[in-house]
């Protein structure tokens, strides 16, 4: 009896104990699975370089911005990472890599144009300049400075301009009002006398009113006036 007991014991202190011996287990190899990659210490990377349009002049002020290849899975954590040359066309882009990101490609795209760079983490611990040198050429040509736009924009609108003015004088000169016009001659305004509502030239209007109308020569002026005014408001 006593013999059949202790299996009984022995039983359910093995049912007792395998259960929390289990989840001891698991929880350890969770903590192994989630704490472990914490643990791993990420390095610098850098990638440095001078970027050039085709005729060699620098690319100024630019954006240098990492993209990714579809299956390239290594390189999406970088994904978006950018920087700006600066006015030598240097660019720098600091990156933390771990081991498994080694040989990695990442895409570097400059101005629409995309350039490959394969992380070499032993290039980067070796270098005595602390970064992966990177320079990039690209296909394009330098765009023209804006200054240069802007002269050539304002030289085309000055030749329209010209070309205009030239147009309407050749034509204005194949008239006789037109010849006359251009050495100096200009025809005289013809205003209407308030007196006897006769067309006049306008500088004959005071002697006309004196001697055919007999007025004074101040009323005379104070009625040119009037007619003067007239004409400039219309």
């Amino acid at each position: 009896m006593m013999k059949y007991d202790c299996k009984i014991q022995t039983s359910i202190e093995n049912n007792y104990f395998r259960p929390k011996f289990m989840r001891s287990l698991w929880v350890a190899i969770l903590l192994v699975f989630f704490v472990f990659p914490s643990l791993v210490e990420a390095e610098p990377y850098r990638i440095s370089g001078i970027i050039t349009y085709s005729d060699g002049t620098t690319v100024n002020y630019n954006d240098v911005e990492i993209v990714c290849n579809s299956q390239e899975y290594d390189c999406h954590p970088f994904r978006g990472t950018e920087s700006t040359t600066d006015m030598y066309g240097i660019f720098t882009l600091d990156l933390d890599i771990e081991e498994y990101h080694d040989g990695a490609e990442l895409i570097l795209n400059v101005r629409n144009e995309n350039f490959s760079h394969i992380i070499d983490i032993s290039e980067m611990r070796n270098s005595s300049q602390n970064f992966v040198a990177n320079d990039i050429q690209l296909l394009q040509s330098r765009p023209p400075a804006p200054i240069l736009s802007g002269f050539t924009c304002g030289l085309i609108i000055f030749s329209l301009v010209f070309g205009m003015v030239l147009v309407r004088t050749a034509t204005r000169l194949m008239t006789p009002l037109g010849r006359a016009e251009f050495v100096g001659y200009r025809a005289p305004r013809i205003v209407q006398c308030p007196e006897c509502s006769g067309h006049i030239e306008q500088h004959r209007l005071i002697s006309h009113l004196i001697v055919e109308h007999e007025i004074e020569p101040l009323d005379a002026g104070e009625i040119a006036g009037i007619v003067f005014s007239e004409i400039e408001m219309k």
